[in-house]
């Protein structure tokens, strides 16, 4: 049981690194490749459009009226409630749908969802 105890600083070492940077596969650094992530209404794009614009949208179609919420379509709880079926047994299903009707109606508006690969 000692000889396994020098095993764990050592491991700690070897999981850590020396270099504070992670390399990913695609040979970048890691804090370029958390950059270069976007949020899920990032990938929602109009020509011609600008962000304010976008959020605006974004808010008339049901996000949360939030600066956060007109990025990423979140909803407050009160709408995730109401569109809850009795069935549902938790706000899953109810939150995919707020979802489908937010990009239905990002979609009536002129924008598209362009999703590249990384």
């Amino acid at each position: 049981m000692k000889r396994l105890l020098w095993i764990v600083p050592y491991l700690g070492l070897l999981l850590t690194g020396c270099n504070t940077t992670i390399l990913v596969a695609s040979g970048k650094e890691f804090s370029d490749y958390q950059k270069s992530i976007k949020s899920y209404g990032e990938y929602w794009v109009k020509e011609g459009g600008t962000v304010e614009q976008k959020r605006r949208d974004s808010w008339a179609c049901g996000a949360a009226p939030n600066i956060t919420s007109a990025d990423r379509p979140d909803f407050t709880p009160a709408e995730i409630q109401a569109a809850k079926c009795t069935e549902d047994p938790n706000d899953i299903a109810a939150i995919h749908r707020l979802r489908q009707a937010w990009g239905e109606c990002m979609k009536s508006k002129g924008y598209e969802y362009r999703r590249t690969s990384p």
